[in-house]
């Protein structure tokens, strides 16, 4: 029988999370987290018209199927629920969808959340200092004329 863990890199230096790599309290990455991205409209898109242009993404998860995600088209003050689309498997990605009626011109941070069977919601956090299993959300900042 061992009596202590012996030193691996990987999962010692390199799986897990921590805001800079002198933390001595890491959490060790086990599994992948609930994520969505936007794949429609892209950062650095020509700007949109007003009028209806179609949101798009991907979504999955490491634990359960994704169950739901919503969009925000104002920097997160509110959120709308996508239309996710079948099959809505645990381990694959699913194709999300939402319909975006675009009045106002200017400037909009478009943003998605997914949530998964387990309850767990993506959650909006600063990038970790290795990058390494990222689930925060990413806006896209769109243009509208």
């Amino acid at each position: 029988m061992v009596a202590e863990k012996p030193s691996l890199y990987y999962q010692d230096q390199y799986f897990y999370l921590a805001q800079d790599p002198n933390e001595t309290d890491k959490d060790m990455i086990t599994a992948m987290g609930v994520k969505s991205l936007i794949i429609e409209p892209r950062d650095g898109d020509p700007p949109l018209p007003k009028g209806e242009h179609l949101v798009r993404g991907l979504a999955w998860s490491g634990h359960g199927q994704v169950t739901r995600v919503e969009v925000s088209v104002d920097d997160g003050n509110t959120w709308h629920d996508a239309h996710v689309e079948q099959p809505q498997e645990r381990w694959l990605w699913v194709r999300w969808s939402y319909l975006w009626n675009i009045t106002e011109p200017g400037k909009h941070g478009v943003m998605a959340r997914a949530t998964d069977a387990l309850g767990r919601v993506q959650p909006q956090i600063p990038w970790n200092f290795l990058g390494k299993n990222f689930d925060g959300i990413v806006p896209v900042d769109v243009e509208v004329v």
